[in-house]
């Protein structure tokens, strides 16, 4: 797979050799850190988050490399659109079979930061796996890599972790910060995210330029096996990028696939009728624009169903869009808090009142990732009907390699959904290629007071909502391979995208309306 697939200008990886260790380059991460061709990590970065929880891009301004010195030297600069907030240098040294990163980063321009610092992934290939986590104050425990997709942290305040691996036993130590895990496959990265900044210390922290952030790891291994990397068993190796298209379907009932309502801005419509299918549409009852947001995903259905979610902020705001909701072809009705992003447990009784009224099923559970669903799930216990969630690859990285990682990742997330559905059924999406909303923003959330679409509404305005490579050939593959990573037995029906423009199946409405429609490869 190269560049031109995916219709971007992202740079292959650069193989990186210190001695007996290995890294990828790939842009500012350190990727697939491995010793003697043993993967140990799935990579190392810098991240700097904002208030906002958004992470800032990384642009690398310079690249030295010291083989002989075993040394690898990355400067960059952390970038929020055209303004840079951080610069930041990390030596990367290598000696025998140690190997530390050492990252020294000051601040430019003032800003509210959430994180900054170091992070360090580790391979879901290790689930199941024993895992020694040391504290700050050296005690240890004794635990193990979660099987099943942790809710919350697996481990906190860390300074350390010992662990074996493709025949060799891996000790981690950290310095300059209190550290703690996430399992990042609740987003379907493929990773389990060490970070910096514990979440029970304050956030946002106002940052000043001239602040300056210093941290190091220490990664020391100990060969177990002489094993070649190839032969040992279970073996983590780095994952191939065409490797996780190759994604097998395993129910003989594939779910029913539907799109989401276009949020572009407005585009003449053609003489000829789209195809009918069914359009999932998110209705903000609370702003003003809700009947055109309804009337145009009428149109994109062309005489399909529409699957309606409703977002709300006073419950108040739900009896005039059901009311519009009777006598159509409405499939499916969720309603959700613009706040919490969640159906309210309060009023899950009158979400049935509302499907029942309209003569459809009714849907609950949350329109933000699975991460939101697997910590909410016990809220959900009295609820007897289908649950439902999003997923977007992207929340955390950009590259094309975390898109493509994230199609086993979903698979995972669809098992573990199932499992908490307890024969519930399961609809899932929007599948988005980026967030188009901001389901952890920390700033109040201003409705928009345009009274139609023509300008677009909801993800239009979402910064960073649309990937450059949404119409690319390899995003359509992209697309057939998570059909196949979600059809699981459970899941009823899978939402994709858009159905036109920039975050769409198609670019444009008039493609739309000649398109012929999708099926489950």
């Amino acid at each position: 797979m190269n560049a031109s697939d995916w219709s971007d200008f992202e740079p292959d990886d650069r193989l990186v050799r210190l001695g007996e260790w290995s890294v990828s380059l790939r842009g500012c991460e350190l990727a697939d850190v491995a010793f003697e061709g043993r993967r140990l990590l799935r990579g190392i970065r810098f991240v700097v988050r904002d208030h906002d929880w958004r992470t800032a891009r990384n642009i690398a301004e310079r690249v030295d490399v010291d083989a002989a010195a075993g040394v690898l030297e990355l400067e960059a600069r952390s970038m929020y659109g055209d303004r840079g907030v951080v610069e930041w240098r990390i030596r990367l040294t290598a000696d025998g079979g140690t190997i530390t990163a050492d990252v020294s980063a000051k601040v430019t321009v003032a800003f509210r930061r959430n994180r900054v610092g170091l992070i360090v992934l580790q391979s879901p290939e290790l689930a199941g796996k024993k895992l020694t986590v040391v504290h700050s104050d050296d005690s240890v425990d004794e635990t193990q890599f979660p099987t099943t997709i942790a809710p919350h942290q697996p481990a906190l305040d860390v300074s350390g972790y010992d662990w074996d691996t493709n025949g060799v036993s891996a000790h981690l130590r950290f310095a300059g910060d209190i550290f703690e895990m996430e399992d990042q496959r609740n987003w379907t990265d493929a990773s389990y995210k060490t970070y910096s900044t514990p979440l029970s210390d304050p956030f946002p922290v106002d940052m000043t330029p001239g602040d300056v952030i210093e941290q190091s790891l220490t990664l020391t291994a100990d060969l177990t096996s002489s094993q070649a990397p190839s032969a040992i068993e279970g073996a983590d190796s780095p994952i191939e990028l065409d490797d996780p298209f190759d994604i097998a379907p395993i129910t003989a009932e594939p779910p029913t696939i539907q799109f989401g309502a276009s949020t572009a801005p407005d585009e003449p419509a053609a003489d000829a009728r789209g195809p009918s299918t069914t359009i999932l549409v998110e209705i903000p009852a609370d702003e003003p624009c809700w009947p055109a947001v309804f009337d145009r995903a009428l149109a994109d259905a062309s005489g399909g169903s529409i699957d309606v979610r409703i977002i709300f902020r006073d419950p108040h705001e739900l009896a005039p869009v059901v009311a519009a909701l009777r006598g159509l072809p409405v499939v499916r009705v969720g309603i959700f808090d613009r706040r919490t992003h969640l159906s309210s447990p309060e009023l899950l009784p009158e979400l049935r009142r509302i499907a029942t009224e309209i003569g459809c099923e009714a849907v609950a559970g949350t329109r933000a990732h699975f991460t939101e669903l697997n910590r909410s799930i016990d809220l959900l216990g009295a609820w007897e009907g289908p649950l439902t969630f999003s997923i977007t690859p992207q929340m955390h990285d950009t590259s094309k390699a975390q898109l493509v990682e994230s199609l086993a990742m979903q698979r995972v997330v669809a098992e573990n959904a199932v499992r908490l559905a307890a024969r519930r059924p399961l609809h899932i999406g929007p599948v988005t290629l980026r967030p188009r909303f901001n389901a952890v923003a920390t700033s109040p959330f201003y409705p928009s007071t345009a009274g139609d679409v023509r300008a677009g509404y909801g993800a239009e305005f979402v910064t960073d909502s649309t990937d450059p490579r949404q119409h690319s050939p390899t995003t359509a593959r992209w697309r057939q391979a998570s059909i196949a990573a979600l059809s699981v037995p459970g899941v009823q029906s899978v939402t994709y995208f858009e159905a036109w423009g920039p975050r769409g199946v198609v670019a444009d409405r008039m493609s739309w309306q000649k398109w012929a429609g999708l099926t489950p490869a």
